[in-house]
């Protein structure tokens, strides 16, 4: 599970009386939040005898082979013990440059490390559609997304709220990272209790994306969508299939 909030979680119990804008200040409300957030997770979890663990992560953590292999080892061990990890950024240390940027984009790239059956992206729409629901009456749910081309991803239109850094494309970007690397998403909304279950058995109220057959392994993963430091505004990602010197193809991901 990626679950952020440690900043907002932690501001007030240092007197804060606003969510802090100096880097400082959002880094140890992070510290301060950090720990009430697995407390109110593992307080929760043990009441049904599921044990919780924290793991917090920068990019880095993606982009250095080691580590990259070190954190798929430990998550690894930790579903198989039926523990579930509570993931988020390290945002009492994290700098820009090595941050993730979104929960989106991190749950992507934690899906596609341990190659999950599913990710379930949750936001306050019922999926993808054609048009703003909110204002377009013809706008109509996608249920079933075979491939993510650029019409799909204009459909996801601009950037989030102003209450998060998240949004619809940066879902679809999330969905690409996922599908390329063999895992099929589902995006749902948040507002419905059995939300997770209707999720999981891929029914009703939300936008199925298909996972690629043919899904990159854990090293080319690592190589093609997490060996990235430069970071820029997200256009197009595109697979790109070109033959190597050897006769073999080889896949790239390419951002505008």
């Amino acid at each position: 599970m990626v679950s952020s909030g440690a900043v907002a979680a932690g501001f007030g119990a240092l007197g804060f009386k606003k969510r802090p804008t100096k880097i400082a200040d959002k880094q140890a409300s992070a510290a301060v939040g950090q720990g009430l957030l697995l407390e109110e997770y593992t307080t929760n979890l043990l009441l049904r005898q599921i044990v919780s663990a924290q793991i917090l992560l920068t990019q880095d953590d993606f982009v250095d082979k080691r580590r990259y292999k070190n954190a798929h080892q430990a998550l690894s061990v930790l579903l198989h013990r039926g523990a579930i990890p509570i993931i988020n950024e390290n945002d009492s240390v994290v700098i820009d440059e090595l941050k993730v940027g979104d929960n989106d984009t991190l749950s992507a790239q934690v899906a596609a490390m341990v190659q999950a059956d599913l990710l379930v992206l949750l936001t306050d729409v019922d999926g993808l559609y054609t048009g703003n629901p909110n204002s377009d009456p013809r706008a109509k749910r996608l249920e079933r997304i075979e491939t993510i081309n650029r019409e799909i991803i204009d459909m996801a239109g601009g950037a989030g709220s102003s209450n998060g850094t998240g949004g619809m494309l940066t879902k679809i970007k999330a969905a690409t990272i996922a599908t390329e690397s063999g895992v099929p998403v589902y995006i749902c909304s948040s507002l419905k209790a059995d939300a997770m279950i209707e999720a999981a058995e891929k029914t009703k109220d939300g936008s199925y994306f298909v996972a690629q057959e043919k899904g990159l392994r854990t090293q080319k993963q690592w190589l093609a969508f997490l060996c990235q430091k430069v970071r820029g505004l997200f256009g197009l990602i595109k697979v790109l299939q070109k033959p190597s010197q050897h006769g073999k193809k080889s896949s790239f991901i390419w951002y505008r």
